[in-house]
């Protein structure tokens, strides 16, 4: 799976749970909680088993209705969050490695006075 895809799937799941806070945990539809089931399985399968131990804590949370649910949407939140920067972090670096690597390449060739 590629980190565009990875980031699309985290910021939908970002979207839908941030939706729920807004709209009242006590109000999401079996199809919502379906979705994020399905999409749990997706993030297992990528590898990032601590978002995904998040993301079903608040499942089973907003399932049985039970008063930790706001607090673990929460912490599912800041998880995202921190997710969507990791991997936003990610892509800037390998974008700048290659930036970095055409100037390295660039200065070192002016160094011995050849031009580029």
């Amino acid at each position: 799976m590629s980190n565009n895809a990875i980031l699309s799937t985290v910021l939908q799941v970002h979207r839908e749970v941030e939706a729920a806070g807004f709209r009242g945990i006590a109000v999401i539809s079996a199809e919502q909680l379906n979705w994020l089931r399905n999409t749990l399985t997706a993030i297992e399968e990528m590898g990032a088993e601590f978002l995904a131990q998040r993301l079903r804590r608040f499942i089973e949370s907003a399932e049985q209705q039970d008063k930790h649910a706001g607090a673990r949407l929460l912490e599912l939140l800041t998880t995202l969050r921190l997710f969507e920067r990791a991997l936003t972090l990610e892509a800037a670096q390998f974008q700048l490695g290659g930036l970095c690597a055409v100037h390295d390449s660039f200065a070192v060739d002016n160094e011995h006075g050849e031009e580029a």
